[in-house]
C-alpha cells in the first residue's frame, strides 16, 4: 500500500473483522494477492499491524502484507 501504512487508500474489497490467527490469516493472504483490505482491529495490536504489516511464516520465510487497519466503527483509528 503506498503513503502511510494502516491508513486507508482508497476503496477497499475486502475488511476481516477481527485480525487474530486467523482473520490475519485471511486477511494477509488476499492482500498478497492483490486485494486491498481492511482489518478491524484495536489497541496495540492494530499499532502493531499498522506498523509492520501482517506476516505469514512459511518454508523458513517471512512473507509481510500491508492492510489498512480500521478500529470497530469502521473508522481509521486516531493517529
Amino acid at each position: 500500500m503506498a503513503g502511510d501504512p494502516g491508513r486507508p487508500q482508497g476503496r477497499l474489497d475486502t475488511i476481516v473483522f477481527g485480525a487474530g490467527a486467523v482473520g490475519g490469516l485471511v486477511a494477509a493472504r488476499l492482500a498478497l494477492h492483490g486485494a486491498s483490505v481492511g482489518v478491524v482491529a484495536r489497541g496495540a495490536h492494530a499499532e502493531a499491524i499498522a506498523r509492520d504489516g501482517l506476516g505469514i511464516s512459511e518454508g523458513g520465510s517471512v512473507r509481510r502484507a500491508r492492510v489498512t487497519v480500521l478500529d470497530r466503527t469502521g473508522a481509521p483509528p486516531p493517529p
